[in-house]
């Protein structure tokens, strides 16, 4: 097994200094300044303090077979109300991220990835110079990796629709993207078709709603069902929407793809690869953690 594997450093481990280190320490000044050349810049010469922590975001098979691993710096953050950074937390803003770790807020900024050597950690982890501190719990890392896969696969849908989305949201107090929260352990992913995807302000969108359960989500098939129902229903009244599951929508008035799915919950080993190529995961799956 790979060295570092066995010191304990996965993805997600959470790596911080010793308490032994001062600035001034020669081997502080080692980590110092590999961490700044490995990253990208202008941000090269930003500080490093002691005080920051770092979290693998390395997968484990490229640990083992790699010689460089990455690293989102953490700083500390006092934050008094979390409601009004949610957008931080839950990785909606690309450049920026807040993370919960042991019960405090840390903020992570794209333009402090860092890649060290493998070489490198083995020693300072080997000499106590940097120590495994804990590991971010999974729901805190699959945000983390969301952040930074998103903010190069942002999946595309017309800008128009994205709006109108947005202010039924504002307009309806947010409650169903609340209610995805609360359901969070059993939803696995919003799934959305829209069409004309390649307009981006048509003068109308149809579109088409559906929650991929988890094993969890099916117990809870039928509070999820009456949930998007109700969202469907009150987001088709928005000017510009109209919407495919509707009781009122003339189904024969319109030409469905083959592989769209119309159910509104559907079981995850029920969604196929082909359903998924005309259902695309919408940008608020983060609203799933």
């Amino acid at each position: 097994m790979d060295e570092l594997i066995n010191i304990g450093v996965r993805q997600g481990t959470v790596l911080g200094f010793s308490e032994h280190l001062t600035i001034q320490s020669a081997e502080f000044k080692v980590l110092e300044d590999n961490i700044k050349k490995g990253r990208y810049g202008i941000f090269e010469p930003k500080g490093v303090s002691k005080s920051h922590l770092y979290v693998v975001l390395t997968q484990d098979c490229t640990i083992s077979s790699g010689k460089y691993i990455e690293l989102a710096q953490l700083k500390k953050k006092t934050v008094k109300d979390e409601s009004k950074v949610q957008h931080l937390l839950l990785g909606k803003d690309y450049s920026k991220l807040y993370v919960n770790f042991e019960g405090d807020i840390y903020e992570t900024e794209e333009a402090l990835l860092t890649k060290v050597s493998k070489e490198l950690l083995i020693e300072a982890l080997s000499s106590e110079d940097l120590k495994v501190k804990s590991s971010l719990s999974i729901t805190s890392m699959k945000i983390v990796l969301d952040w930074r896969l998103l903010a190069y696969r942002r999946e595309p849908f017309p800008d128009k629709f994205n709006r109108i989305l947005i202010d039924y949201f504002k307009k309806s107090n947010f409650w169903f993207t609340d209610f995805l929260s609360e359901n969070q352990e059993h939803v696995h992913s919003v799934r959305i078709f829209v069409t004309p995807e390649s307009d981006e302000d048509a003068d109308l969108y149809h579109f088409s709603i559906t929650l991929v359960l988890t094993e969890s989500g099916q117990a809870h098939d039928e509070t999820l069902f009456d949930g998007l129902e109700r969202m469907i229903n009150e987001f088709s009244q928005m000017n510009g929407v109209v919407g495919l599951q509707t009781e009122e929508f003339e189904q024969s008035s319109f030409a469905f793809p083959e592989h769209l799915t119309i159910s509104l919950t559907v079981n995850l080993d029920e969604f196929s690869f082909a359903n998924a190529y005309v259902m695309r995961e919408f940008n608020f799956q983060y609203l799933c953690y």
